[in-house]
Order: C-alpha cells, then sequence, then structure tokens
C-alpha cells in the first residue's frame, strides 16, 4: 500500500517540477520579449524626434527664406517709387542700393536653398530609417506585451 501512496506522489512532484521548469522558461522568453519590445519603442521615439527636429529646421529655413523675399519685396517697391519720380540722379542710386541688395538677396536665397537641401537630405534619411521599421514585428511585440501583461493587471486588479 505504501508503494502505491509514494507512486502517485512522486508523479505528482515530476509534474509540479515540470510545471516550474516550463514556468521559468516561459519567464525568460518574456523578459526577452519585454527587452525587444522597449529597444522597438526606444526606436520608434528616437525617428520621432529625428523627424520633429528635421521639420523645426525645415520652417526655420522658410522663415528666413520669407524674410529675404520680403525684404526684396521691399526693395522693388522701393525702386518703382523712385522711377515714378523720374529723378535720373534718385533713380541711379536705386538702381545701385537695388543692385548691391540685390546681389545680397541671391546670396542670401542661395545659402537658404544649401540648408533645404541639406534639410531634404536629412528627411530622405529619417524616412528610409522609418520605412525600415518592421511593422508586423512590432505590432507582434505589442501583442505579446499585451498577452503578458493582461494577466498581470487582472492579478494587481484583484488586490483592489
Amino acid at each position: 500500500m505504501e508503494t502505491m501512496q509514494t507512486n502517485p506522489n512522486e508523479s505528482l512532484q515530476n509534474s509540479i517540477e515540470e510545471l516550474k521548469q516550463l514556468e521559468r522558461k516561459n519567464l525568460r522568453l518574456n523578459r526577452i520579449k519585454l527587452i525587444c519590445l522597449a529597444l522597438t519603442t526606444a526606436a520608434c521615439v528616437l525617428i520621432c524626434v529625428m523627424l520633429l527636429v528635421n521639420i523645426g529646421k525645415i520652417t526655420k529655413n522658410i522663415d528666413d527664406l520669407s524674410a529675404v523675399m520680403t525684404e526684396a519685396g521691399s526693395n522693388i517697391n522701393t525702386v518703382a517709387q523712385d522711377l515714378q519720380k523720374l529723378d535720373f540722379e534718385v533713380l541711379g542710386e536705386s538702381v545701385e542700393t537695388f543692385a548691391t541688395t540685390g546681389a545680397e538677396t541671391i546670396d542670401q536665397i542661395k545659402s537658404s536653398t544649401q540648408g533645404l537641401e541639406t534639410l531634404i537630405e536629412q528627411i530622405s534619411n529619417a524616412m528610409k530609417n522609418l520605412q525600415s521599421i518592421n511593422i508586423e514585428q512590432l505590432n507582434d511585440s505589442i501583442r505579446e506585451m499585451h498577452d503578458v501583461l493582461e494577466p498581470l493587471a487582472k492579478f494587481f486588479k484583484a488586490f483592489q
């Protein structure tokens, strides 16, 4: 009769030990999933920050270009008013001023254009980085994290 009692006990202990081993493996896998999810999230945040920085640079360059264009427009208005007076002496001075400020404006436009080209290249690189994200793998990681966190949420909800 004792052998009958030990066999079920041993079988139960073996089953418990197997369950513990499976639980340890499961815990290890869940940790790996959580680390992967954290890395993926960090990469997404980094890409978003890079995009925001580049958008800010583009906005600044557009504002600079707008200021240059506004200055050029005011210079043209000044020249037009001077031409209406038909004072050739003033006209000559205005043409000289226009040529000087026009050259400066062109230099500023060239500088702004170079800045825009650099920003376009940076945005292109950022878009390539965004396209390289494996959305399917990210979604799988999010689902796996949900599967891990849902039982924890239910467990902690029981204590409220």
